[in-house]
């Protein structure tokens, strides 16, 4: 037999059996996390959940027992502050 279809048809071979043979991590079921993982999880986001919707009703609580020109200045004060801006680093040397 010719060495180059013999080599060509290894390659193709091998070709076919990565492609035919799926890798570990695309199974159905992924070993990595177990049941108990995925609950906690589930649980943690709900939890998280209710907790921001707590958070929103006690600030709608607290801004209805305020006068009307208070409500005003904290609404003013709200969209006047900066939202999430990073710090810049400071310049120059670091102090050790």
């Amino acid at each position: 037999m010719n060495p180059n279809r013999i080599l060509k048809a290894l390659i193709t071979f091998l070709l076919g059996l990565v492609l035919l043979i799926p890798p570990a991590g695309m199974t159905a079921c992924s070993p990595g996390r177990s049941a108990s993982v995925r609950k906690a999880e589930k649980e943690k986001t709900r939890k998280d959940k209710e907790a921001q919707k707590k958070y929103e009703q006690a600030v709608k609580r607290h801004m209805k027992s305020q006068s009307n020109t208070t409500r005003s200045m904290m609404k003013e004060t709200k969209n006047n502050s900066p939202k999430n801006t990073p710090l810049k680093r400071a310049s120059g040397k670091k102090c050790k």
